[in-house]
C-alpha cells in the first residue's frame, strides 16, 4: 500500500492490484474489459446456420481474455457485453436475420428477429445491436454470432472500423 495527495494505490507480490483517488474512482488494471472489432469483410454468410462473426482486431484486452472470436471469463460474476453488426448486401428475400450472443449457459437473440423480407428493396447497409448481463462462470465463454434463413447467401458481415464490435466487462 502507498498514498501519496491524490491517489492510494494498492499492491499484491509487488503488484499493482488497484487504485482509489480522492473522490473514490477505483481502477484496476486487470479488470476484465475488452473491446475489439473485424479488419474484413465476411462475404456472403451462409444461410440457415449460426455464423461466429470474426472479430481479429483488439481496441483493447485489459486482461487478455479475448481470443479467437471468444470471451473467456476468468472468474465467475457478471459481465455486460455489448456488440454491433454492420451487413452490406443484404438480401430483402431473408425471412429472418438473427443476431445472438452465445455464452457457455445461454443464447441471447435479438427479439423481435429482424425480417427484411418486409423492405422495398435490398438495402445496401444494415446494422443489428445487442446488449446483455451475463451471469457468468469463470472459465465460460462467449461470442457473437449471426444467422439467416430465405433469400440467398449474398449478406455480408462488413469491415468498416468500430461499426461491427464486441466489447465487455466484469460488472460484479
Amino acid at each position: 500500500y502507498e498514498q501519496n495527495n491524490e491517489i492510494m494505490t494498492f499492491f499484491t507480490n509487488d503488484t499493482l492490484a488497484m487504485q482509489i483517488d480522492l473522490n473514490g474512482h477505483v481502477t484496476k488494471p486487470l479488470q476484465p474489459c475488452f473491446l475489439v472489432r473485424n479488419s474484413s469483410d465476411q462475404s456472403n454468410v451462409a444461410l440457415n446456420t449460426l455464423v461466429t462473426v470474426v472479430f481479429d482486431t483488439e481496441v483493447f484486452d485489459q486482461n487478455a481474455d479475448f481470443a479467437s472470436n471468444t470471451f473467456t471469463a476468468p472468474v465467475t460474476g457478471r459481465y455486460l457485453f455489448t456488440y454491433s453488426v454492420n451487413f452490406a448486401q443484404v438480401d430483402a428475400d431473408h425471412t429472418i436475420m438473427a443476431l445472438t450472443l452465445s455464452t457457455s449457459n445461454n443464447a441471447f437473440t435479438n427479439n423481435p428477429i429482424a425480417d427484411p423480407s418486409a423492405l422495398t428493396g435490398d438495402p445496401a447497409e444494415l446494422s443489428l445491436h445487442g446488449a446483455v448481463i451475463c451471469d457468468m462462470d469463470a472459465s465460460d465463454t462467449a461470442l457473437v454470432k449471426v444467422a439467416f434463413e430465405g433469400g440467398s447467401a449474398q449478406t455480408d458481415i462488413k469491415a468498416n472500423g468500430v461499426r461491427t464490435n464486441f466489447g465487455g466487462v466484469l460488472l460484479c
